[in-house]
C-alpha cells in the first residue's frame, strides 16, 4: 500500500481527517470544509505498531474493541509524536458521545 499525508484533527471523540492543512477548517469553523472521512474514537484501541518502526518512521494503530482486524494504522516521525497520538485518542475517546 502507499501512504497517504492526511491532516488530522481531534475534537468532540472523532478523529477528522483531511487531505493537507489548509483544507481543515478552523477549531471553532466546521461547516464547508474539505473533510475525508471522521472516526469516532469510543470504544477504539489506540497502541504502539512496533513490529513496524523504521529508524525514521513510527507507527501506531487504531482499532474497534469488538473487531480488532478493522485497523488502521499511522504513521509520525517521532516516538514521542506516537505517545502524544496515543495519548490524545485515548483521551478523547473517553469523552465520546454514545450511539443514540
Amino acid at each position: 500500500k502507499k501512504w497517504q499525508p492526511r491532516y488530522f484533527v481531534v475534537k468532540d471523540g472523532f478523529l477528522f481527517y483531511y487531505k493537507a492543512e489548509e483544507e481543515a477548517p478552523s477549531l471553532e469553523i466546521v461547516r464547508n470544509c474539505s473533510l475525508q472521512g471522521a472516526i469516532p474514537l469510543r470504544d477504539m484501541v489506540h497502541e504502539e505498531a512496533s513490529d513496524m518502526h523504521t529508524k525514521v518512521q513510527y507507527y501506531f494503530k487504531a482499532y474497534p474493541k469488538a473487531t480488532p482486524k478493522d485497523s488502521k494504522v499511522y504513521r509520525v516521525n517521532s516516538s514521542e509524536a506516537m505517545q502524544q497520538w496515543i495519548a490524545a485518542l485515548d483521551d478523547a475517546g473517553q469523552y465520546a458521545p454514545t450511539a443514540s
